[in-house]
């Protein structure tokens, strides 16, 4: 665990009771730690991945670049002003 980032390192003790012979949940180190308990998962298990790789002697796998997240859709068209489709306008027009 001395070769892990000190972050990583503390989760790992903290959720295997390595310190303290006391495990604790997901959200009690959340608590602790100001994160939430997805976080301190996502935090476990790429700590867990790097151990691994130590352990096994492999070089471990960059994390992958998180991909923007597309923008919702709008259900508006155009402007806002008329309900009328600018098809419904240009007959009216004719």
């Amino acid at each position: 665990l001395a070769l892990l980032e000190d972050r990583d390192s503390r989760i790992l003790r903290m959720r295997y009771g390595l310190d303290t012979g006391d495990p604790m949940t997901l959200k009690e180190i959340g608590e602790r730690v100001s994160l939430s308990r997805e976080r301190v998962r996502q935090i476990e298990n790429e700590a867990l991945k790097k151990l691994y790789a130590i352990v096994s002697g492999e070089e471990p796998e960059p994390e992958p670049t998180p991909k923007p997240k597309a923008k919702a859709k709008s259900n508006r068209r155009g402007s806002g002003k008329s309900s009328k489709s600018s098809r419904s306008r240009e007959l009216e027009k004719a």
